[in-house]
């Protein structure tokens, strides 16, 4: 049940074992009841599980070739890819064009595994008004080509707030299908407990 009737050596322990009884041999190995995780973000989490995701891919061509397999997979006008890692890119500044390249018709934005730079295409920054002439807003970088001004894609911090805006809602069911799939996952790694750090 939820009680641990005895710890100790093996002979301590082996007194408990009957006919029925499950016995793990753990080599020397820990065991814990289960892991308790502080901080988590449970829905955008399962979103990203459930969705595109970048998750673990480190290199430029892994990554563009999964966008690229996310926008032929999906019907959807946007395609929103998860977890992106900025190092695959040298300065972790990748360009708009190499979205455009794979789907120049639809809305293609990426958010980086930092939470903190997102890269968007050339359809997106004209939906969300962002142009040579935007200024950079209080705590954010709006990234821009040397020569020409041009915003490269690259949005940082606070200059992500406009295209995070028009994103499409998620309804209440896709909410709790997000937490669900969270929830089969953090269970196949232990942990039992968790902390939503950031709930609305």
């Amino acid at each position: 049940g939820d009680t641990i009737v005895a710890v100790g050596n093996a002979a301590e322990v082996n007194a408990w074992i009957g006919d029925t009884t499950r016995v793990v041999e753990l080599d020397g190995r820990t065991v814990l009841p289960g892991f308790h995780d502080a901080h988590m973000h449970p829905i955008t989490g399962g979103e990203m599980l459930l969705g595109c995701s970048l998750f673990g891919l480190t290199t430029r061509d892994a990554i563009l070739a999964k966008v690229a397999e996310c926008v032929a997979e999906s019907d959807e006008e946007w395609v929103i890819g998860e977890n992106f890692d900025l190092a695959a890119f040298p300065g972790g500044n990748p360009h708009k064009s190499l979205l455009d390249e794979i789907a120049p018709d639809r809305y293609v934005y990426l958010r980086g595994t930092d939470g903190h730079n997102d890269l968007a295409n050339s359809k997106v920054l004209e939906l969300a008004g962002i142009t040579a002439e935007t200024p950079d807003p209080p705590k954010g970088v709006i990234e821009r080509d040397p020569e020409t001004g041009e915003p490269t894609g690259m949005l940082r911090e606070t200059a992500r707030a406009p295209v995070e805006a028009l994103l499409p809602e998620t309804t209440f069911e896709d909410r709790v299908a997000a937490l669900q799939a969270t929830l089969a996952e953090t269970a196949r790694y232990g942990i039992t407990s968790l902390v939503d750090a950031w709930t609305g």
